[in-house]
């Protein structure tokens, strides 16, 4: 067996176990503000091991990977827990997109956009427009896109596109 740490918000926060047969476990202390990934990472990429559930007075996720599956992601470096729905507040700008979207081409996009927040992650940009239950909703047309979360202490209607403006669902 296999033990390498487990990293959240740039800090060992616990430890993956890789066994011969496949099977990987991630567990790490409790936290009680948000939902967690745990992810295997190597030189050559990530998996997802599952999301890290309450065991005991830890966090535990555990999945079985084929040999296949461990040899894709090259040498091992350890494991790493995202938090699913809290964003990183120090990524995020303030911006006034003229079309986020690239098959949107709305009128009312430019106005929902105030108070607008952009952020990158990889390929990956997100737009986190301000939200209130006694005003309109930001971009009304693409509401199923959009996923309602905190950023900078305000909830926003978030919505996530690839490098080419297209959403991701």
């Amino acid at each position: 067996m296999t033990s390498l740490p487990l990293r959240l918000d740039g800090h060992t926060a616990g430890e993956v176990r890789v066994r011969e047969d496949g099977c990987v476990t991630a567990e790490c202390g409790r936290r009680e503000d948000g939902l967690y990934r745990a992810y295997l990472t190597g030189t050559s990429g990530r998996a997802l091991i599952g999301v890290l559930e309450p065991h005991g007075a830890s966090l535990r996720a555990s999945r079985r990977f084929s040999r296949g599956e461990l040899a894709s992601l090259g040498t091992l470096r350890g494991g790493q827990a995202v938090c699913s729905f809290l964003f990183d507040e120090t990524d995020w700008q303030r911006i006034t997109p003229p079309h986020f979207f690239a098959e949107a081409r709305l009128e009312r996009e430019r106005a929902a956009c105030s108070g607008a927040l952009f952020r990158r992650e990889g390929k990956r940009r997100f737009l986190a427009l301000p939200y209130s239950p006694d005003a309109p909703f930001p971009i009304p047309e693409l509401f199923c896109l959009a996923r309602m979360r905190t950023v900078h202490g305000r909830c926003c209607a978030v919505y996530c596109v690839d490098a080419a403006g297209n959403p991701i669902f």
